[in-house]
């Protein structure tokens, strides 16, 4: 019987690990169905969208890229003044990386922010800042950024409800966003308190992080010790909604500030209780649809809602998974297998533009077999498709290859990725 009730727990923790690897799977497995059928469902539509992000122009696209950086900066040092009053400061270097070290563990992992705190902490602990403070800081910024997010979701939920109305999934949403502020108010006000925090916190701690706690409960702030915080976060969310504005101007429909503001809060919703990604799919779902109800066309929309989550979400994590690179030597190896993931990214793109070739509007209609033009496939265009089938299925192969590092590969690989490029 005592067996049996050992087992059990292993048994619980044991599916728990299964469904938090599982889940990531599960999240790109939806995301990868539901872009193949739109992309099936939707050619044209695609192609639209395709062209309006090649005809973006480029200095709206830099400003964009401008405010998307100066919204990072700003809402890594958001923790600077919290660390200056605990007495532990950080240079903006410092934060900046820990802040996007934090994004990249979040981003990646499900249910990721209480691993984004640990890497944050390890992050700050290189540049001598106690993990107590660290966890202070973090928690401090992770209230007055939701908080600050507020500021511009309450007009922007208002300018929806008087123009198109609220649908349930807001609603929720909304509700949702909510119960993650009252939680992490509470852990803040519990740490402000500078007193031991009480047993419904720390009974389900580990024993390290049970020291760490009794750490924390002796530290304290004062409320005005936020408001230099706040006014940052505000910020780098002002720094967001100027940057989704950019990404339309690139997409040649710029918008009203006010209209740009509104869609940034109600994607920004979805971002903050979505449980994996960064919100990935949700958001640009939300952003596309939001615009859309302003009268940008959906092409147009989904333009600049890709171009935004760019410099959101990807740049960051891309910046992020660089900082930890610096440190881990699994990391250090992986350029080597670079060459073999573009290699085989390019081969892939290169049957993609094969099997779903642009058509004619005409041809993109249900005809009867006898009004289809005959197939001739020694003009050009059909040669061309031909040699890029047969080029791409090549590095496809020869991207496993250059995975193992055979020299031959590369003289092939090369010689292949010139004839597709000619």
């Amino acid at each position: 019987m005592m067996e049996a009730d050992v087992s059990q727990p292993n048994t619980q923790t044991a599916a728990l690990g299964m469904g938090r690897r599982l889940m990531p799977l599960l999240w790109l497995a939806v995301i990868l169905v539901a872009a193949v059928v739109f992309v099936m469902r939707d050619a044209h539509e695609v192609h639209q969208i395709v062209l309006a992000l090649r005809r973006a122009q480029p200095g709206w696209a830099l400003a964009a890229m401008a405010a998307g950086t100066v919204a990072i900066v700003l809402l890594a040092v958001t923790a600077g003044p919290v660390l200056h009053t605990l007495h532990a400061p950080a240079p903006v270097p410092a934060l900046v990386r820990a802040h996007l070290q934090r994004h990249a563990v979040s981003t990646l992992l499900p249910l990721g922010g209480p691993a984004g705190i640990v890497a944050y902490v390890r992050a700050l602990g290189t540049d001598g800042v106690p993990s107590a403070d660290a966890v202070i800081a973090a928690l401090a910024a992770s209230v007055l950024g939701t908080v600050s997010f507020v500021v511009i979701l309450v007009p922007a939920l208002i300018i929806m409800s008087a123009r198109h109305g609220l649908t349930w999934l807001l609603i929720l949403a909304a509700a949702a966003l909510v119960a993650v502020i009252a939680v992490l108010g509470w852990l803040l006000w519990l740490v402000m308190r500078a007193q031991p925090l009480p047993g419904v916190v720390t009974r389900w701690l580990p024993g390290s992080m049970k020291e760490l706690a009794v750490d924390i409960g002796r530290r304290g702030l004062h409320w005005m010790d936020l408001i230099a915080p706040f006014l940052l976060a505000v910020g780098g969310d002002v720094a967001y909604g100027l940057m989704l504005w950019c990404c339309l101007g690139a997409v040649h429909y710029p918008v009203s500030l006010v209209q740009a503001f509104t869609a940034y809060g109600i994607g920004t919703l979805f971002l903050l209780v979505s449980p994996a990604f960064q919100g990935l799919g949700l958001v640009e779902a939300s952003l596309a649809i939001t615009l859309t109800a302003f009268g940008v066309p959906p092409a147009n929309a989904i333009g600049a809602a890709l171009l935004y989550r760019f410099g959101e979400l990807w740049v960051p994590l891309a910046l992020g998974l660089s900082s930890f690179a610096s440190g881990n030597k699994t990391v250090r190896g992986l350029p080597a297998h670079v060459p073999a993931f573009v290699t085989g990214l390019t081969g892939l793109l290169g049957l993609f533009s094969v099997l779903n070739p642009e058509l004619p509007m005409h041809m993109r209609r249900l005809h009867r077999v006898h009004q289809l033009p005959r197939y001739d496939p020694f003009t050009f265009n059909n040669v061309s498709r031909s040699l890029t089938l047969v080029v791409s299925i090549g590095l496809v192969f020869l991207a496993f290859s250059l995975w193992k590092r055979r020299r031959i590969a590369w003289i092939a690989a090369v010689a292949l990725l010139t004839l597709a490029t000619a």
